[in-house]
């Protein structure tokens, strides 16, 4: 999300009142400010939370595909190992 495109509460609460001079809601439709804010700032907290669990969920199977590359490559390391050991 652009920081730029970002509007306050104030600014929400304004173009509710546009749609009201259009016709498209009523009056009664618009929450208060502070409403504004809590909801605004609830979402947020709520996108932030589902970006952190979809990062997680990224690492997670990032960190399992290199893990099992590193497995396969200490097994290959043995195996050579082993093919080179000699019994006396």
């Amino acid at each position: 999300m652009n920081k730029a495109d970002r509007m306050s509460a104030k600014d929400m609460a304004m173009e509710l009142k546009k749609l009201v001079e259009e016709g498209e809601i009523q009056n009664e439709e618009i929450p208060e400010i502070k409403t504004i804010e809590e909801r605004y700032s609830a979402n947020l907290r709520r996108e932030s939370a589902e970006r952190r669990v979809e990062n997680n969920e990224t690492n997670k199977r990032s960190f399992n595909r290199n893990d099992k590359k590193d497995q396969t490559s200490n097994m290959l390391e043995i195996n050579k190992n082993f093919q080179n050991f000699t019994i006396f």
